[in-house]
């Protein structure tokens, strides 16, 4: 099953294609913190195909949760997730996105390792130690 949420202008032109078939469901609207979390609980891989470095922050978001992100290998992308942690298809790389989904769906090892490796990568590289205690103390010394 896939669930697409979100919004924007090119919401309804990008998701169009994806309207026939049945184990996608849509939805056209932001979501608060709190049901970010509650959705996260009820899926196992965060697919984030990209053409550049976007939605770091709902990838990063969606790895602490133990989420596997499945995305491209382009920009900084690969300094928040490698192989260790995630799927990382070449830049316009359809078919890597779908055999990276494949091989989770039959691997359930692997899955497991990846989403473990995921949740433990995020919040290492980008939890609170790392990023807004780092900063609180940079505007203390200032």
């Amino acid at each position: 099953e896939f669930y697409f949420i979100g919004d924007g202008p090119l919401f309804e032109e990008t998701v169009e294609p994806l309207r026939t078939f049945k184990n996608v469901k849509l939805e056209q609207r932001f979501m608060s913190q709190s049901e970010i979390a509650n959705i996260h609980k009820d899926y196992g891989v965060f697919l984030c195909p990209s053409r550049m470095d976007s939605q770091g922050v709902s990838r990063d978001e969606a790895m602490a949760s133990g989420l596997v992100p499945v995305t491209n290998r382009v920009a900084a992308i690969p300094e928040f997730v490698d192989d260790d942690c995630g799927i990382l298809a070449e830049p316009e790389d359809v078919n890597g996105i779908v055999d990276g989904i494949r091989k989770l769906y039959n691997d359930p090892d692997l899955f497991l390792k990846l989403s473990k490796n995921a949740g433990l990568r995020a919040r290492r590289q980008s939890g609170f130690d790392e990023t807004i205690l780092k900063e609180i103390e940079i505007i203390k010394n200032k």
